[in-house]
């Protein structure tokens, strides 16, 4: 394995400014902190509540683990507006210079950065901050560079092995399917450790990251349990996640699968890279092909866990850069002397990544009808007082007029389809002085609204109307 030169600055340098212009392509900018949309806008929202004394599950309703809201509160409680990027441009940082470190094990630091660049700028950079696969892409990285340590020196240290056990746990409360790299990882280990019949190794090994594991989750479920918080998240984490996965189900698979093909290149780019190098196994060591081995493995398990229950959210599918990264690496590595060749390869795949990604951050996305919306909102109701949005990606207009919901259920475009009697209930009990309808779906919500409150009509006038937003103002506030 070529070693890394002292003097070889210019690279880390570049590096970090990727990093850096991959965090300004976020749509979510210090440029512009308004954009909030989907999954993002309802993990912020959580964060700022927490912030305040709100408990996930128990005050605000959501089906993620507590892990994402942990890590939107961490943001907000530095800074508002500008904390959660700081912070995931700080994990971007440290996910470039583990991959670095990683890759230039293998292939020459030009080489690497340009393979860099290109998993880099094919990440959801042109989403929003604070979503689960920022953070859940950031502990693999980890995760890599420990496996990498534990071939190069062929043992396991205490450390590692604890470091293991806490993703493990984190990836669980994260998003389960996410947790196929560090599961391969530590059997890799464990297996590798005792077929060597290292078996004091094996028990350091095995007892650090299981003591580690179950601290983390002991931890989080303690702090659910002290809140009166822990009955609610396995109603939301557990049951309700196991009927919202078969409510995507759908018969069409075919179409499915070739929908993933067709919009994401990193699934491409990561399948090609994982055949080519699995295909030149005469060319490796026996250590450099069990790695690969290994993250093939991951790999696949990683796409079963993201394409069986048909979810349509393909951005889930982003958690495969730091795979496809690594098995970029060891693709390249057998043509590294052909190294005008290696760098037209990259040069054309980082073109391509570089298209997708401003393909994204160019497409017209307005948010104008959000913020007309919450400056509406803020003209009628103080901030203390509390107003009820009913369709999906509706927590954004509570976070762009900082007033905070009248139930515990903002993303209610999941909720109403499998509790409606519990949410619909709920909210004419509050009775809200505002109810902001998603325009798009209003058939859906309007209807059910007047079903489960015959009286809607007589309590609530439209009193403001555009293209994605109708809000009812009660007519006992108009008085």
């Amino acid at each position: 394995m070529p070693a890394l030169k002292k003097d070889t600055w210019l690279y880390p340098a570049l590096i970090c400014i990727i990093c850096f212009i991959v965090s300004l392509l976020n749509r979510q900018n210090p440029f512009d902190m308004t954009y909030m949309r989907y999954d993002s806008s309802i993990y912020q929202y959580i964060g700022w509540q927490m912030t305040e004394g709100k408990i996930p599950y128990r005050d605000i309703f959501d089906h993620k683990g507590p892990v994402i809201y942990f890590w939107n509160m961490l943001g907000y409680g530095l800074h508002p507006m500008l904390g959660q990027w700081f912070i995931e441009l700080c994990a971007l940082f440290i996910s470039a210079i583990l991959a670095f470190k990683t890759g230039t094990r293998f292939i020459s630091p030009a080489i690497c950065t340009l393979i860099i660049g290109i998993i880099f700028f094919n990440t959801p950079a042109a989403d929003t901050i604070g979503n689960i696969v920022s953070l859940a892409v950031s502990l693999s990285y980890i995760c890599l560079y420990i496996l990498l340590f534990y071939v190069s020196d062929n043992k396991i240290s205490p450390a590692h092995s604890f470091i293991l056990g806490i993703i493990c746990a984190l990836l669980l409360l994260l998003k389960p399917t996410y947790l196929a790299l560090p599961a391969v990882i530590l059997t890799y280990i464990a297996v590798s450790t005792l077929y060597q019949k290292k078996y004091s190794e094996f028990i350091l090994f095995a007892l650090c990251s299981i003591c580690s594991f179950l601290l983390i989750i002991t931890i989080i479920c303690g702090w659910l349990q002290y809140h009166h918080a822990l009955a609610d998240f396995w109603q939301y984490y557990v049951i309700f996640n196991l009927r919202y996965a078969r409510y995507w189900q759908t018969s069409n698979s075919f179409n499915y699968i070739w929908h993933i093909f067709s919009h994401q290149f990193i699934v491409i780019l990561t399948l090609t890279a994982m055949l080519t190098a699995l295909l030149q196994y005469k060319l490796y060591t026996a250590k450099e092909y069990r790695l690969i081995l290994c993250i093939s493995l991951a790999t696949v398990l990683t796409l079963i866990g993201i394409i069986l229950p048909n979810n349509p959210f393909l951005h889930y599918l982003y958690i495969l850069s730091p795979l496809s990264f690594f098995l970029l690496i060891m693709a390249i590595k057998p043509w590294k002397q052909h190294r005008n060749t290696c760098y037209i390869l990259c040069t054309a795949c980082l073109l391509i990544s570089l298209g997708e990604c401003l393909k994204n951050i160019t497409t017209p996305v307005s948010d104008k009808n959000s913020k007309q919306a919450a400056q509406i909102i803020k003209t009628i109701i103080p901030p203390s007082e509390p107003f009820q949005t009913l369709g999906w990606d509706m927590a954004r207009l509570h976070l762009l007029s900082l007033r905070k919901a009248s139930t515990p259920y903002v993303m209610t475009g999941m909720f109403d389809r499998l509790f409606p009697d519990m949410l619909y209930r709920q909210i004419q009990n509050n009775h809200p002085s505002l109810i902001v309808i998603l325009t798009t779906e209003r058939h859906v919500y309007y209807n059910l609204l007047q079903n489960y409150w015959p009286n809607f009509n007589q309590d609530y006038s439209l009193i403001y109307k555009n293209a994605e937003y109708e809000i009812y103002i009660s007519n006992k506030r108009a008085k």
